[in-house]
């Protein structure tokens, strides 16, 4: 079944007379449980289309479905609410607050969800577990590595049980063994947790860890392939 389904899907940015169209036309399925790399040159819009899928921003044209229900025409305040329980998001630069400790930070997407303080507890800390990092529960980022706070922000992601991951360039400020663990870590939960994740990122070895390959170039997409598993 499709989680994400996108049809025609146009993103005009203007500027004054300036008119940059990001992506150009835009059509394409995902399904329940797919581990996804979106990837192309700086500026050929994966960041954009990233944001569309992550109901960040609204398409400027073409209609887009997201679990059966067609977002693209939603209110921002809808918009945030369908985001809320079906997406966690992962970047490149983590998003931590620096002054809250790791379950704290854990606990912000339940905030939003109106939960008790006891059940947000709880489920922190079950994500923090999943994740590794149980023994570093009351530490702040600033005392985490680098790999560390990665796994601190997909713990977030998680703790709302959310169908999707979306992943922008989650390796990109990490040294090669630490990038390792946390596309180690996707795996897991798209094959033991059913997660449907979809990450971009500019680096061929880590876009091979998921199972397909989208390319963009000039906002357009220009291969949608399988992964050839490779022999062990």
């Amino acid at each position: 079944m499709e989680i994400i389904k996108m049809e025609n899907i146009s993103k005009l940015y203007k500027s004054g007379q300036i008119k940059v169209e990001a992506l150009k036309n835009i059509s394409f399925e995902i399904k329940e449980k797919e581990f996804v790399s979106i990837m192309g040159p700086s500026g050929s819009g994966k960041s954009t289309l990233l944001n569309l899928i992550g109901c960040l921003d609204h398409s400027s044209d073409g209609t887009y479905e997201l679990a059966g229900t067609q977002v693209n025409k939603l209110s921002d305040s809808k918009m945030s609410e369908v985001r809320n329980l079906f997406i966690g998001f992962v970047f490149q630069s983590f998003h931590l607050l620096p002054r809250m400790n790791a379950l704290k930070n854990v606990e912000i997407p339940l905030i939003y969800r109106g939960l008790n303080s006891k059940l947000r507890r709880e489920l922190a800390e079950a994500a923090l577990e999943q994740v590794g990092l149980k023994d570093r529960m009351t530490h702040l980022p600033a005392q985490l590595s680098g790999g560390q706070q990665q796994r601190v922000a997909i713990a977030r992601a998680i703790v709302g049980n959310p169908s999707i991951i979306l992943a922008d360039e989650p390796t990109g400020a990490l040294d090669s063994k630490s990038g390792e663990m946390i596309m180690d870590l996707f795996i897991e939960l798209n094959e033991k947790k059913s997660m449907t994740i979809v990450q971009v990122t500019h680096e061929e070895e880590i876009a091979e860890y998921g199972r397909r390959i989208i390319r963009l170039v000039d906002g357009q997409i220009v291969s949608d392939s399988l992964v050839e598993e490779k022999d062990v």
